[in-house]
């Protein structure tokens, strides 16, 4: 019987040194804005985009999803490995016929402009580089870049 009592001890103090090990160095410096780069992101962000602006993002980039759960007033349009120059071409039209602007997540806009020659070609004939935004993020960068329609380029 006192080895057991021993052993559930044993295991009640490796659970407790978990819980604080994992308290101490992951969750409480996470919950702390200045020490949790994503999140300072987020909010930056939030003074450079409009509300209602829309949005394409890249849902296999972890740091998207923390970008937009701080930033829940924007239009979020999902990338699942390609951009659908259709839905782009009218998404964009609605969005500016709206007064609101559009923006991409720039590690996608950059692949897909190398990988993708139907979105590359209609980037170019359809699309000027508007304002970007890009985070360094420990060994990653994080960004957005806006596209402004070529007819709404043209008449500012």
């Amino acid at each position: 019987m006192a080895g057991t009592q021993r052993r559930r001890y044993l295991l009640a103090i490796a659970v407790a040194m978990l819980f604080f090990w994992n308290l101490g160095f992951d969750i409480y410096p996470y919950a702390k804005p200045d020490l949790n780069r994503t999140l300072t992101i987020a909010q930056a962000l939030q003074k450079v985009w409009p509300s209602r602006a829309v949005v394409y993002w890249d849902v296999y980039a972890a740091d998207n999803r923390t970008i937009q759960y701080f930033n829940p007033d924007l239009e979020w349009k999902q990338l699942w490995g390609r951009a659908w120059v259709g839905d782009l071409q009218e998404t964009m039209e609605r969005t500016y016929a709206n007064g609101q602007t559009l923006w991409f997540e720039l590690n996608a806009l950059r692949s897909f402009r190398q990988k993708d020659p139907e979105f590359r070609s209609w980037l170019v004939t359809n699309c000027r580089i508007g304002a970007e935004h890009e985070f360094v993020n420990g060994d990653h960068t994080i960004g957005f870049i806006q596209l402004m329609s070529m007819v709404v380029a043209a008449g500012k």
